[in-house]
């Protein structure tokens, strides 16, 4: 919710459940976000007065290159500054053999005046510390690179790791 507490930034948790599902909800199958990148999927404004809503980034956005079609791309963690004058979010990426890639980036309101943080393929808990400033657990870009490629090159990840995690990840319990 914005701090002025008149709109609020809304995820596709239809969208999430497939790419994400501890993040999702269970209960919806459409079977129509089950792609690696959908027209509709982003980040949409919510006007809490009047209900209306509007897409103002969408995930498409981020696919320029054809060759990133074959991924599956969402958008998640929309969090606005403590003045409402920015937000962040993670657009992360994952490959059809399960490597996953975060990126953060900032935006104005609307949108638009999108900043990148530096690729270094990983991202995770992300906060505001002031207006302008981020407080940010990464990696370094080559210690990322050089992590993703031993786990992909592991025998072990690669034939007892890697079903389960799949098994876990699509027909794992439920917490409705």
């Amino acid at each position: 919710v914005h701090p002025s507490g008149e709109s609020a930034l809304c995820l596709n948790f239809d969208r999430l459940r497939y790419c994400r599902p501890s993040y999702g909800y269970r209960g919806n199958n459409d079977p129509k976000w089950d792609t690696p990148v959908h027209p509709d999927d982003g980040i949409y404004r919510l006007d809490l007065t009047t209900g209306e809503h509007e897409q103002i980034i969408a995930t498409q956005s981020f696919c320029d290159d054809p060759a990133e079609t074959i991924r599956d791309h969402w958008l998640e963690h929309a969090v606005w500054n403590p003045s409402g004058s920015r937000f962040l979010f993670y657009h992360r990426q994952e490959d059809p053999d399960g490597a996953h890639d975060s990126r953060v980036h900032t935006a104005a309101p609307d949108g638009s005046e999108r900043h990148a943080l530096p690729d270094t393929g990983f991202y995770s808990h992300v906060s505001w510390k002031d207006d302008e400033h981020l407080t940010v657990w990464s990696v370094e870009p080559s210690i990322s690179k050089e992590a993703k490629d031993a786990v992909k090159q592991s025998k072990l990840v690669r034939t007892l790791v890697r079903p389960v995690y799949d098994f876990v990840r699509l027909r794992g319990p439920s917490l409705d």
